[in-house]
């Protein structure tokens, strides 16, 4: 266990800012803009979303999985033909979609800001993939926690000296983004010289990423799809409110599982191509108990706490549909992220990307099935019950054909002595009153860090004197 723990130290700081920079935006923007623009803005987001599984996801995971077989020259001029490609296919799209996503009342400097966004953060994104395929810690940590950092900040300032608008931080973040591209571009130090893509790489590619690109964008939209149902259905400013409660419990799930994922998944990679299949699998259950020992607490802490946040942090509009919304977009990031960094991994070691394209198309299929159905019984909180259900299913099927279909033992007792620990402390603070200063709201984390590390010591006894005794009977010292 302690190779994926090493990785994760490395990449750790990066997480820990994008993290908080990503909960620290959708917090000001809950104060700062009407929910009008809070809805168009995480519309256009999850535009940029969609489109970056659509033409970049699944070249980004073949460059993951298998970029370092191929001679790097080679490769890198592949890559730019795959980028130049991707867009301009980009920029077409956003053209095409923005009609549908912000109606037909749009200028022409709020078009050019939603492409300029959708490229530079899609090109940003792929580079931090691409540095993690190279180990390169420093450009990971850049572009995925300083150059966020400044979007914030210019994000803040764009909505105070310009105008309270989604186009104002969309303009902002873009900046950001840019500056990151400059700088990425001028730290590899490399003349880029414009040459026809390598044709087996880019077949290779193809292959291997078709699956794994359809997979990603039934995902995405999957994930995305409540947020347009809700405002097709109950209107753009209900899509702000959804937009905050929905984006603050997937991005402490999320990030979380990156503070593992982000080493872990490419040593996993590493371990197959050396060693074979069951190095690969005995290094992605060390990963998948580590992810576990992180991501439950985490988790379980937020729910915990989900009604001290909400009367810290958010309005006081939002604060009674907190105390219910939160638990459940929590409970939703944690068995979506849970699952596509742990049992979907073992098909993408495999090369088995059409499995996760299968799983996927099922879960976009549910979720819109049972979001819509939600919505129109509970509004709001449907949607959340219903995007819960449908990962819960998702789960236990990745599980059982990670097991069946290519022999991956899943951790149980690791992961089931997590949870159970993470339960403990769920209850335990139950009996903890809700916090009204952030010192409180603090002191109450820190309890419940104490208690979950008292639960599991518990959990993990019995197993530590079972294997104190075999050890023991091995020596002969017990009779």
């Amino acid at each position: 266990m302690l190779a994926p723990l090493q990785q994760i130290w490395r990449y750790f700081p990066a997480q820990v800012v994008a993290l908080a920079m990503q909960l620290f935006a959708l917090l000001l923007w809950a104060r700062l803009l009407p929910l009008g623009e809070i809805g168009r803005l995480t519309l256009v987001v999850a535009v940029q979303e969609i489109l970056f599984a659509l033409t970049l996801m699944g070249w980004s995971q073949y460059m993951l999985r298998f970029g370092a077989r191929h001679e790097i020259g080679a490769f890198r001029q592949t890559e730019q033909g795959v980028l130049a490609g991707s867009t301009l296919l980009q920029a077409l799209l956003t053209l095409l979609a923005l009609p549908l996503v912000l109606g037909a009342d749009r200028s022409g400097a709020l078009n050019a800001t939603v492409i300029g966004f959708v490229i530079t953060r899609s090109l940003a994104v792929y580079l931090s993939e691409r540095a993690r395929a190279d180990d390169d810690a420093l450009a990971y940590t850049c572009l995925q926690a300083l150059f966020p950092a400044l979007a914030l900040l210019l994000s803040v300032i764009a909505i105070t000296k310009i105008a309270p608008t989604a186009q104002s931080v969309l303009l902002a973040m873009t900046v950001a983004y840019g500056a990151g591209l400059i700088f990425v571009g001028v730290r590899s130090r490399s003349r880029r010289v414009l040459a026809w893509p390598d044709y087996h790489i880019l077949r290779s590619g193809i292959v291997f990423g078709l699956p794994v690109t359809l997979a990603a964008l039934a995902a995405s939209v999957a994930i995305n799809a409540p947020r347009f149902m809700v405002e097709q259905q109950l209107g753009i400013a209900a899509a702000g409110l959804f937009a905050v409660f929905f984006g603050l419990g997937l991005r402490v799930a999320s990030g979380v599982v990156m503070l593992v994922s982000a080493g872990a998944y490419p040593l996993a990679a590493r371990k197959m191509e050396a060693g074979g299949t069951d190095a690969g699998h005995q290094q992605l259950a060390k990963n998948i108990a580590v992810l576990a020992m992180i991501l439950f607490p985490a988790v379980a802490g937020f729910i915990a706490v989900a009604p001290s946040f909400a009367l810290l942090f958010l309005p006081e509009a939002f604060q009674e549909m907190a105390r219910t919304l939160l638990p459940l977009a929590a409970l939703f990031g944690l068995l979506r992220y849970a699952r596509s960094h742990s049992t979907d991994q073992v098909f993408l070691l495999h090369g088995h990307s059409e499995v996760s394209m299968r799983l996927s198309i099922l879960e976009l299929m549910l979720i819109t099935g049972l979001s819509a159905t939600g919505i129109a019984f509970w509004g709001i909180g449907g949607a959340f019950v219903g995007a819960v259900c449908a990962a819960l299913i998702c789960g236990v099927i990745s599980v059982v054909i990670a097991r069946w279909r290519f022999g991956f033992v899943f951790p149980v007792s690791p992961v089931l002595r997590c949870a159970l620990a993470a339960c403990g402390m769920l209850l335990a603070l139950q009996f903890v009153p809700t916090a009204q200063t952030l010192p409180a709201f603090l002191l109450t984390i820190a309890v419940g860090a104490l208690i979950y590390g008292v639960c599991l010591t518990l959990a993990c006894l019995p197993m530590l004197a079972l294997s104190t005794l075999q050890s023991l009977w091995r020596r002969g010292e017990v009779w």
